[in-house]
């Protein structure tokens, strides 16, 4: 039996950075920069960083003894740039071998930042060492100041931050990325994401002076759940993405949204185009009466779907969620990991002119058929990554699929909605769709399924992608070029600093 004891102690370490304090402050508050130093050289096989005051983070990983170690805290005080007081707990395994409470002070210096780390520590029955304890935390202290280091050639870095919009009636998560003064570029996850599905775009645009937001969407990840299907209707998730726009202080943003997300952009260009600057699409085109079945199914491509085989075509699955939700969402909650493995997925091209998976839901029972649960297949790296596929699985997880499935259940209601929109629906915003080429369920290419887009919007820019549908994931260079090509031709005016004359966006479109 082990023996128990405590033993108390108390050290200091202190640093000095040529960084600025507010840089240095961001190293501990940006998930990115932060696992890049904190844990080791070896990557954590779990972390996540809600930083906030009352917010958890934890960085579980396996040492070099080949034992798996963590490390859970709790923020108490956060002063930006100055000052960060955490509580956290240590575990070898499953058992607890330290409780410390650990204090970061940040102030000015001749050559940048001095940082002072304080840490008070009760280390439990002979598992772990005060001398252990401080000589890690020196070593980390040195890989954040080479993290620092590589930072400092000279280029602006815009952190990606955490950031929380509350209202009485819904709470936004995000990411956000550039400086604040920026034209807000808000990008809108679909089905079943999160905001880092934007981690190809956020730096990007932030660094062409933007201020890129991207939220966990109604029913993911940190943002609200909600218990009843009603809840997810396109209505609702308006409401919260103009919420989050009153937030930032600014009346209209440049609106970004893929999957799911499109159809909440489409709305808010139909019903609130004063909100807007213009709105690009990916892979979902724009239908005025609503993004719905119904409306669906007229421009269904009957060469690679024949009535007689596929009356619904590609839209099977869409139905199969109404005929049958509580299986749907068992299924994909089975097994969540092999879920996300079998979900994001690259496009492939040799299947062109042939029916979608999607096709066949219900008649093969489900997603996965009599398996009732996804099949474990090797992690396609070439859209998600390794920290990517642990943070969908956590997320999904903790918050299941009832809320990403209920965006599902609500054609009729968003119908409904989209008969009120403006304009009889027409846009005459300037918008921006990509098609994906190997997109066989959002098939626009040979399809007619952009054709009602073609007329309801009357400043329309086109671009074809060879992705599949995860296209901000799987095609970042691309998407990203075609988004920065379509702002410097429609929105010169919006870039920090800019003016151009009728010359230069000339010049700007050869």
């Amino acid at each position: 039996m082990t023996e128990r004891s405590v033993t108390h102690a108390t050290f200091v370490v202190e640093r000095t950075y040529a960084a600025s304090p507010a840089r240095v402050f961001a190293a501990w508050a940006e998930p990115t920069t932060k696992r890049r130093w904190f844990g080791g050289d070896q990557p954590p096989t779990e972390f996540d960083l809600d930083f906030r005051v009352g917010g958890r983070e934890i960085n579980r990983g396996v040492g070099p003894d080949g034992r798996t170690y963590t490390y859970e805290a709790r923020y108490q005080d956060i002063v930006p740039d100055q000052r960060i007081v955490y509580a956290y707990d240590m575990y070898l395994g499953d058992t607890r071998i330290s409780v410390s409470l650990g204090t970061v002070q940040i102030e000015p210096a001749d050559t940048g930042t001095r940082l002072v780390y304080t840490e008070q520590g009760a280390f439990l029955d002979g598992l772990d060492t005060p001398d252990a304890r401080e000589h890690g935390t020196r070593e980390l202290l040195d890989a954040l100041g080479a993290v620092l280091e590589s930072q400092s050639w000279g280029v602006v870095i815009f952190p990606v931050t955490e950031n929380v919009a509350r209202t009485a009636r819904h709470t936004s998560f995000y990411l956000a990325c550039g400086p604040a003064e920026g034209t807000p570029l808000i990008l809108l996850h679909g089905w079943p994401e999160l905001s880092i599905s934007w981690r190809h775009q956020l730096a990007c645009f932030a660094h062409l002076g933007f201020r890129a937001i991207a939220p966990d969407m109604r029913g993911y990840g940190r943002s609200s759940v909600y218990p009843r299907y009603e809840d997810y209707a396109l209505e609702h998730v308006v409401a919260d993405m103009l919420e989050l726009l009153d937030s930032l202080g600014r009346d209209r943003a440049i609106w970004v949204g893929h999957d799911w997300g499109s159809p909440v952009v489409w709305s808010i260009a139909s019903h609130f185009p004063q909100r807007c600057f213009g709105v690009a699409n990916l892979c979902v085109p724009y239908l005025a009466g609503g993004f719905a079945p119904g409306n669906l199914l007229p421009l269904i491509d009957r060469d690679v779907y024949p009535e007689a085989e596929f009356p619904v075509g590609q839209w099977d699955y869409q139905l199969f969620y109404e005929q049958d939700f509580d299986k749907a969402r068992s299924d994909f909650e089975a097994n969540v990991a092999n879920t996300v493995k079998a979900l994001f997925r690259k496009g492939n091209p040799a299947g062109r002119h042939k029916p979608s998976r999607s096709a066949f839901v219900r008649s093969q029972g489900g997603w996965f058929g009599a398996a009732a649960q996804a099949p474990d297949r090797p992690l396609d790296t070439d859209v998600i990554t390794e920290p990517e596929f642990r943070a969908y699985v956590a997320a999904l997880e903790r918050t299941g699929f009832f809320g990403p499935n209920a965006w599902y259940m609500n054609h009729a209601r968003n119908v409904a909605f989209a008969a009120q929109s403006v304009n009889n629906g027409r846009i005459n915003l300037p918008v921006l769709f990509l098609h994906g080429l190997y997109d066989y369920t959002c098939e626009t290419v040979d399809s007619r399924l952009a054709e009602p887009m073609r007329t309801d919007c009357t400043d329309l820019v086109e671009v074809v992608v060879p992705s599949g549908h995860w296209m901000a994931q799987e095609q970042p260079i691309e998407v990203n070029a075609a988004l920065a090509r379509w702002l410097a031709t429609r929105f010169a005016d919006l870039w920090p600093g800019t003016s151009f004359t009728a010359a230069d966006r000339a010049l700007v479109q050869l």
